[in-house]
Parts: structure tokens; sequence; C-alpha cells
């Protein structure tokens, strides 16, 4: 497994690595030239858009966690 949480661009898009096993949670999504976003993901690897500058877990989004992977919010 690769390192937790957001693991930046390199030959690949960036994604972010869930490694819990038992929850979904909402991770907060940064890009460039467009808006931000929050993403609904579920454990394992989760590739994000080509432009992702960053991306993190964020508990104060729905109270962190979230039911449907792929869902998303403001």
């Amino acid at each position: 497994m690769d390192a937790c949480g957001w693991n930046g661009a390199g030959s690949e898009h960036a994604y972010y690595e869930h490694c819990a096993t038992n929850t979904d949670v909402w991770i907060r999504v940064t890009r460039w030239a467009r808006g931000n976003y929050h993403r609904c993901v579920g454990p394992g690897r989760t590739t994000l858009d080509c432009d992702a500058t960053g991306a993190w877990y964020d508990s104060n989004c729905r109270g962190g966690l979230c039911s449907h992977p792929g869902d998303t919010g403001p």
C-alpha cells in the first residue's frame, strides 16, 4: 500500500489513498484553475482529477463520514 492520504502526480494522475478499511470519508480536493470540491472516498486508492493539487480528509464536511463513494459536494 502507498502512503495514506494525498499522493501527488508523477507519471500518473494524482490520487488519494484512504488507509482505513471500514469507513468512507469526505476529502477536500483542491484543483488548479478550477474550483475546489469535496468527494466521498472508500478504502483504497481513488484517482483524482488531472489538475488536482492537493487532497485531505475533512472532518468538517458533513461530520467527515459518508456512505456513497464517488459522491461530490461543495
